[in-house]
């Protein structure tokens, strides 16, 4: 099908230059988008949410599942192949003429008709849909017009790809899926890359692999090093790289973030922690060394940010893609820019923030105001493509936040057999059981969170995916933070993570509590701690000193409705800045009881008869 207007000019701005930054927000739907999917013959009417939760099991069914799309400027059925959870996104509710509605974010693309019923004129945001355009739908005869946009929220989105197109069907209108992935292969292929290394979160490696099959199909040599130990990998890549093929295709390799610098892939160093050995990836010469979600790199001393600033020296094209590469401040440019071109802004980070920032405050260590902003925005776009434009948006008082997590096979295996039998074994011997049915829901709670005692009171720690998230999170957000917990075991593990971040090269904060026998909530108020670690009973009633943080993040919540609507209470009250929205984040592991939970919550239910109900359909 080629490539669509905005990828053409990303491809023709990245042609001739050594390092581009792709600034491409995603079209997504919104969670209750209606799709019509067609599952052995039989039409389905169900939303994308559903569907997403149902597709792995479809896969296993080997079922065809098949939604109306757009090939060729007909209306067909062609196959799904994946259905992608694409994160929380501010979305809108368009509601046009004759019923139909969709809910999506600003920059989804919709088909507008043009002079014939069977042609399109061209594509149009929904950001920038107006009332005189004509809506191209299934049934081509509607002629149906916007009447009005709603910002609904931050709420779940979904990018679905399909077989033959991009663009399908949903709730009866044409609309199109189309990001930075497929114009990233596109820029690689034209650069004639022979050697390409992709860095990319965790969560996003697999992706990578059905893009390039999807959009250039063999024509790339392509490894994921997603299995087993960092020294494994290490010798896994050296192995693809040196291998030799009849076809001689590019070869692709997929790291993640979190891997890719470490000792093996990155630095070896002596006792002096001088480098000893520079590692596999500064061995090789890259072609082109592309880093997907760049803003990860952005914080000037972390570890990862400092290899990939290395890596300029062994490569010959650079490209970064983000929808939010600068999701903080305008200085977060700086790290980011080290990689793609140290020319534009240098290598010391010392003379960069002086030159567009004005410091005071404690120490001199606040940004008092930015300063020579033209400047750094003429610096920024001389290698940056930007296809979506972001406007001011008045949004709620408040917002909640789901964050989904997914706990590891061996944790959820024991999750399930103590939900079960209500007794599990660890690898110890020593084993955990209960005989009430509260008690086990308690042990559940706690086994979500990753940490759980024995019979004997020894400790276990069996997942560690929620303090990750939490972790990503807090770094992500340079403002005062309250994080809420249910039991003490989570209380310490959070501080003692915190208090690692500036030996771990990762951004330092300060951090006190509010749990019982233990009150430094005068810490938080005077500014002299930015983290609170709160117990959601004891941060509930009368608790007066958290209103300076409008970010609360809920690690785990108790069954009790008015502990939960009491500690919101302490973020969000008098005192609070009413200008800003206060943002509510909730950490979910993906199938437990964490999700009953906060069913509850939504609905505004009583908790426990929410979970007990549910446990009895054997939800949990």
């Amino acid at each position: 099908m080629g490539l669509w207007k905005h990828q053409k000019e990303a491809s023709v701005f990245a042609k001739n230059k050594e390092a581009v930054l792709l600034w491409h927000g995603m079209g997504c739907l919104g969670a209750h988008t209606r799709l019509e999917l067609l599952k052995n013959g039989k039409q389905l009417n169900i939303n994308i949410k559903t569907a997403d939760t149902k597709w792995t099991i479809w896969q296993k069914e080997n079922s065809v599942i098949e939604i109306e799309s757009n090939i060729d400027n007909k209306i067909q059925y062609s196959e799904i192949e994946n259905i992608n959870f694409s994160g929380f996104k501010d979305c809108y509710k368009l509601n046009f003429t004759n019923n139909y509605f969709l809910i999506c974010t600003e920059d989804h693309r919709i088909a507008v008709q043009a002079w014939k019923y069977d042609e399109f004129a061209y594509w149009v945001t929904s950001e920038h849909l107006k009332k005189t355009h004509s809506i191209y739908t299934v049934n081509r005869q509607s002629n149906i017009h916007l009447i009005s946009k709603k910002y609904i929220g931050i709420i779940p989105t979904y990018d679905i790809t399909m077989k033959h197109s991009n663009n399908f069907v949903a709730n009866g209108i044409i609309v199109h899926n189309s990001g930075k992935s497929y114009t990233s292969i596109g820029i690689a292929t034209d650069k004639k890359a022979q050697t390409i290394l992709l860095g990319c979160p965790k969560s996003v490696l697999p992706t990578w692999e059905s893009e390039f099959e999807r959009h250039a199909p063999g024509q790339f040599d392509i490894f994921i090093a997603k299995k087993g130990s960092v020294a494994k990998k290490t010798k896994d890549v050296d192995k693809f790289l040196n291998k030799r093929t009849s076809l001689n295709l590019p070869k692709v390799v997929v790291i993640n973030y979190e891997s890719i610098w470490r000792p093996g892939f990155g630095h070896i160093y002596d006792k002096w922690k001088n480098i000893k050995d520079i590692g596999l990836i500064r061995k090789t010469h890259w072609d082109l060394i592309i880093a997907d979600e760049i803003q990860k790199i952005k914080a000037p001393g972390s570890k990862v940010s400092l290899f990939f600033k290395l890596l300029k020296q062994n490569s010959t094209d650079r490209l970064g893609m983000s929808g939010t590469p600068f999701p903080n401040s305008p200085l977060d440019t700086y790290g980011v820019f080290r990689f793609l071109d140290s020319t534009i802004f240098g290598t010391s980070f010392q003379r960069f923030k002086m030159k567009y920032a004005e410091w005071g405050g404690f120490e001199n260590r606040q940004v008092m105001r930015y300063i020579n902003q033209a400047e750094l925005n003429t610096n920024v776009y001389s290698i940056s493509h930007r296809v979506e434009t972001e406007d001011v948006i008045e949004l709620p008082d408040y917002i909640d936040v789901p964050i989904y997590c997914e706990l590891s096979k061996k944790a959820m295996t024991l999750y399930q057999e103590f939900k079960k039998e209500a007794v599990v074994q660890f690898q110890n011997g020593e084993e955990l059981s209960v005989n009430n049915i509260l008690v086990k829901y308690l042990r559940l709670a706690q086994m979500a969170s990753g940490i759980i005692k024995d019979n004997q009171g020894k400790r276990h720690i069996i997942d560690t995916a929620k303090f990750d998230t939490i972790r990503d999170l807090i770094l992500g957000i340079n403002e005062p933070i309250v994080i809420f917990t249910r039991f003490t075991a989570e209380v310490n593990g959070i501080i003692d993570m915190i208090k690692k971040f500036k030996s771990r090269g990762e951004k330092e904060r300060t951090v006190c509590r509010l749990v019982g026998g233990i009150d430094e909530r005068e810490l938080f108020k005077t500014g002299k701690a930015d983290i609170i670690v709160v117990n959601i009973q004891a941060g509930g009633i009368g608790v007066n000193e958290l209103v300076r943080a409008r970010y609360g993040i809920y690690f785990s919540t108790g069954y009790g409705p008015g502990d939960y609507e009491q500690s919101r209470a302490r973020i969000r009250r008098a005192g609070s800045d009413v200008n800003k929205k206060v943002f509510y984040y909730h950490i979910i592991a993906k199938g437990t009881i964490d999700v009953i939970i906060m069913r509850a919550i939504e609905r505004k239910l009583n908790i426990i008869k929410t979970v007990l109900a549910d446990f009895s359909r054997q939800v949990i």
